[in-house]
């Protein structure tokens, strides 16, 4: 058997199902390259289902949440642009989404629907100020 097959069922004794599906479209991904739309696919994925949860680090929410963005950035923009770009507003409202299992950030989500320029730079700006005098990030 390949050693890619037995990586792949050793992850399905080991994870649940929905960690095995990502790991094989990871599989896939590596195996079609960077112009894949499996790639894209997956980095848009990982960007829109990053949530922080409450307890942890803000700032580090922040930095795997802009690293995850950028990455896809990079995916759209240099590799696939037939995807098509993710805009900094649009990052920013999956950033803001992001936070939504914390109920203690609604306050501060709120207060971000009125930046001009709405984008990412500024909402998470915003939220790391509001937040970081409040807890320990």
């Amino acid at each position: 058997m390949s050693n890619l097959f037995l990586q792949w069922l050793n992850t399905v004794q080991t994870v649940g199902l929905s960690l095995m599906l990502d790991y094989l479209v990871v599989c896939l991904a590596l195996t079609c390259g960077q112009d894949s739309v499996i790639v894209v696919c997956s980095s848009y994925q990982k960007v829109h289902q990053l949530k922080y949860q409450p307890g942890t680090s803000i700032t580090d929410h922040i930095a795997k949440f802009k690293n995850a963005y950028t990455q896809l950035i990079d995916q759209t923009t240099n590799h696939m642009p037939e995807f098509g770009t993710v805009t900094s507003f649009q990052g920013a409202a999956l950033f803001l989404d992001s936070l939504d299992n914390d109920t203690n950030l609604t306050p501060i989500i709120q207060t971000c629907y009125d930046i001009s320029p709405f984008d990412l730079k500024n909402v998470t700006y915003r939220v790391f100020q509001s937040y970081a005098p409040n807890k320990s990030c």
